[in-house]
């Protein structure tokens, strides 16, 4: 096979050490979310190298990490395995570069490993894990370590890493969580203001990001103070395309930062040979030809030759999606809320002059169906009792003015059996135009996304069917549940209960377009299932070029 024409720096190119693999083996991990270690040799990565004409890739061990409760045993992994990464950068000088990997937690260990390998031992940077059980890479106490880097102009590459709450999930965490978890990064070094007082350090966030590109917006709207620092901090914070080229991944950049902030990274061993050929092909389809070139090696040699290069968005945000509902409480329903103990909010008084206007703007009918993140704190017969009389007085406000827009019966789905006995209610007795489902709010920690008898009774509804978050308020990442109807859709994926529900027709609220810029990641778990393995029918519908069933799925959800 010919050498793709673009010669590469490879910035997210993994060690995988014996010396590594065997200690970790000693705790009796063999892996990362039921991923085993890959077999890994200077010998094939070189040959992969030489394969997609890269020149330079720069070492550094993933995850799960170096630091597993013990700092002396951090200490001593982390000098094993910079150790061995230093050896390959001297044998192969002309290929290799490497990050360091610290034993945080552990402050006083992380520097003086920091001064060792990267100091005195030449190493280009450092990785850090997202969090090391579950502390961030903005943690306060880490300010010792950052203004030590901050003397050198450090490179830092911050890389995703599973947190405790979430073991156990296999490859949700692989291809979801960890898109969510970089992006939490990024947001604890603004948060504790890493990113004013240490401006002389670089850095190069994973695959993307993470959401970070599809929740810029938002930001600007929730806290435009870190907002306006965000666009300060720009010019020293990379992105990488590592499993980012797909969907609307590249275009979020693209309208996040400029060409010359995007780097090139492959992610092997983790990713094997074959992912380069369809991701130099996407890559090449979606990046802009002008700047391509520089995408591929260019910046990353300017990176490393230390020069700032000042960020200006080249490309126009698209926007968020077109809005597909609205919100309305019946003032029929103002005093139920109030015996609560719950304010109704005034703006969302069902108004049918506003409901209209939406209908002239957009030339169809809206969705119409509830917002009141406190009700769902509240116990469940409380609940029930309440959504019962809500959706009553939506009905009678559709029958007083029908046509006018589509009535969407809020449901309850953390108890398959109620939301049976709902569904039934809204669609058969009320007669409503559709049903909306808000997730369980333990939906993260759950094993399945609805339930097989919830998924049977879905499975015959012919009416839109939205997926709302019970708490939409606030940034995706620091208000997870604004992201449940994003997450339900993976957990729908990953639990198998696709297959029943693709002629659902989903009207997914308030992705922020999450879903479509990790499509191909998504829709990937229904191949990677929770307790299936699907790969041989991956590999045939691949071949066949026959549409993949995950990412089929994705595409027929409506979103806003």
């Amino acid at each position: 096979m010919a050498k793709h024409q673009y010669p590469k720096w490879d910035l997210q190119h993994h060690a995988v050490p014996t010396v590594y693999v065997n200690a970790l083996a000693e705790r009796g991990i063999t892996g990362m979310d039921g991923v085993a270690f890959p077999k890994w040799s200077v010998k094939k990565s070189l040959g992969m190298m030489n394969q997609w004409n890269v020149e330079r890739a720069f070492l550094s061990v993933s995850c799960p990490g170096i630091h597993f409760g013990d700092d002396a045993a951090a200490r001593d992994l982390a000098k094993s395995c910079n150790d061995e990464l230093m050896a390959h950068m001297s044998s192969h000088s002309n290929r290799f570069g490497g990050f360091a990997s610290l034993p945080l937690p552990d402050v006083d260990g992380a520097i003086a490993e920091y001064d060792r390998a990267v100091r005195d031992g030449g190493m280009d940077g450092v990785i850090l894990m997202s969090n090391v059980g579950g502390r961030y890479v903005g943690d306060p106490s880490y300010r010792p370590l950052f203004e030590r880097m901050n003397e050198d102009g450090a490179l830092v590459f911050i890389h995703p890493n599973t947190t405790p709450t979430q073991a156990g999930n296999g490859f949700l965490n692989i291809y979801y969580w960890w898109f969510l978890d970089t992006t939490k990064a990024i947001l604890s070094l603004l948060d504790s203001g890493f990113n004013r007082d240490y401006r002389h350090i670089r850095y190069v966030a994973a695959h993307g990001g993470g959401i970070l590109p599809a929740i810029a917006e938002v930001l600007r709207r929730e806290r435009p103070i870190q907002a306006a620092e965000l666009d300060a901090w720009k010019d020293q914070l990379y992105l990488d395309t590592a499993k980012f080229v797909t969907g609307d991944a590249i275009p979020s950049l693209l309208e996040f930062t400029d060409p010359s902030h995007v780097v090139f990274s492959s992610d092997f061993p983790w990713a094997g040979k074959s992912k380069m050929a369809y991701w130099t092909q996407q890559l090449d389809e979606s990046f802009p030809k002008a700047y391509r070139e520089r995408m591929y090696r260019g910046n990353a040699q300017v990176l490393f030759a230390d020069e700032t290069v000042p960020v200006s968005a080249i490309a126009t945000p698209s926007g968020p999606l077109p809005q597909l509902h609205l919100h309305a409480i019946p003032e029929a329903i103002e005093a139920d809320i109030r015996a609560l103990g719950i304010e109704p909010d005034p703006s969302l008084r069902f108004d049918i002059g506003r409901i209209k206007t939406w209908k002239e703007d957009h030339g169809d009918l809206c969705h119409v169906t509830l917002d009141l993140p406190e009700l769902w704190l509240l116990p469940s017969g409380e609940v029930d009792q309440f959504l019962m009389r809500y959706n009553t007085a939506l009905a009678r406000c559709a029958a007083e003015y029908p046509g006018e827009f589509l009535a969407v019966g809020a449901i309850d789905a953390s108890d398959e059996g109620r939301a049976i006995g709902a569904i039934d209610h809204c669609l058969e007795e009320l007669g409503l135009d559709g049903i909306c489902l808000f997730p369980s709010s333990d939906l993260a920690n759950n094993d399945t996304a609805l339930g097989p008898r919830l998924v049977s009774r879905l499975s015959q509804v012919e009416q839109p069917i939205l997926i709302h978050p019970t708490d939409a308020r606030g940034l995706p990442v620091a208000n997870e549940t604004s992201l449940d109807s994003v997450l339900l859709l993976a957990k729908i994926l990953w639990s198998g209960e696709a297959d029943e529900l693709e002629e659902c027709r989903f009207v997914a609220t308030h992705t922020h377009r999450v879903h479509r810029i990790l499509h191909d990641f998504i829709g990937m778990l229904y191949y990677l299932g929770k307790d299936r393995k699907l790969m041989g029918r991956f590999v045939l519908d691949y071949v066949r070029k026959r549409p993949l069933r995950g990412e089929a799925f994705l595409e027929r959800v409506l979103a806003d």
